[in-house]
């Protein structure tokens, strides 16, 4: 469960870099590998499949949700299908792991990526694997609710100002 939550993290940074990752140049095939390497090191080859679980999960309760009397072989075939292009596009010529991999190519050099395989390699790094996604999670918790008690003040301190500035009654 734990790289469940790396690879969530690493699919976010992902989504935002793919407009840049898509006019890299294709690495050596050392680099290439090596990349490939780190990825999967670091859990990412499991993200096809994970997001796949996730949109299946998501899809069959909307579904359930908008037609109450849907059968189950129908929720099981939504499941089949969207898990199955998931999990084989990330793969694909021109799939998000392609994609990620000129992402890694135009961030990391080869000797970087070398160094965080040898990293990754060591207990430090391994315990980083583990503990991160914990970390990023309760970061993402402790956010939300800092911004929630910050919310209020906000909102009084733009009501206040835009009746300054007669913007508002």
């Amino acid at each position: 469960m734990p790289r469940f939550f790396a690879s969530m993290a690493i699919c976010l940074c992902v989504i935002v870099g793919v407009t840049n990752a898509a006019s890299a140049q294709t690495p050596d095939p050392a680099f290439r590998q090596d990349i490939l390497k780190l990825m999967d090191v670091m859990g990412v080859n499991a993200l096809g499949q994970q997001m796949g679980t996730m949109a299946s999960r998501q899809i069959v309760e909307a579904t359930r949700k908008s037609k109450p009397d849907v059968s189950q072989r129908a929720l099981d075939i939504i499941t089949e299908v969207v898990q199955a292009k998931f999990t084989t596009g990330f793969t694909a010529p021109k799939g998000l792991r392609d994609r990620m991999e000129s992402l890694y190519a135009t961030s990391f050099t080869h000797d970087e990526v070398r160094g965080l395989l040898a990293f990754y390699g060591t207990d430090l790094g391994r315990k980083l694997l583990m503990v991160m996604p914990q970390i990023a999670l309760q970061t993402a918790q402790l956010g939300q609710q800092w911004a929630n008690e910050l919310a209020p003040e906000a909102q009084a301190e733009v009501q206040r100002r835009l009746k300054a500035e007669g913007l508002q009654p």
